[in-house]
């Protein structure tokens, strides 16, 4: 499975792509550590993300959000990850890497930066 998130200060956009190839959208929280601790974002992921998901192991995560331009950022967003989905690969960074990277892939390489152990 692989987790995709669009963070914002209000709310969190993510997106399930499970092996079979369905996707699911669900919401949370915005997820922002300017404001919020470790303890406080590892809260919203397990209480608002994990039940709104399948027993599927999420075997990559890439978190994208507004302000994630700094690497303590990224780093302490993805120990949260990481601590909620040990055996995930975990990426965070800015969306607007998000947006430059997806307007650039042809569907072949969309599907490989989706899928790129396939």
């Amino acid at each position: 499975m692989i987790l995709i998130a669009d963070s914002g200060a209000k709310k969190t956009d993510w997106r399930i792509v499970y092996e079979s190839g369905t996707v699911k959208q669900v919401f949370t929280v915005g997820i922002n550590p300017q404001y919020q601790d470790v303890n406080q974002l590892y809260q919203i992921v397990t209480n608002e993300l994990l039940p709104q998901m399948e027993t599927e192991p999420a075997a990559v995560i890439k978190y994208y959000s507004a302000g994630y331009s700094s690497s303590e950022r990224n780093e302490l967003l993805e120990e949260v990850l990481r601590r909620a989905f040990p055996q995930s690969e975990v990426k965070a960074d800015h969306d607007m890497l998000m947006f430059l990277k997806l307007q650039h892939l042809s569907p072949e390489a969309l599907q490989h930066y989706l899928y790129p152990n396939l």
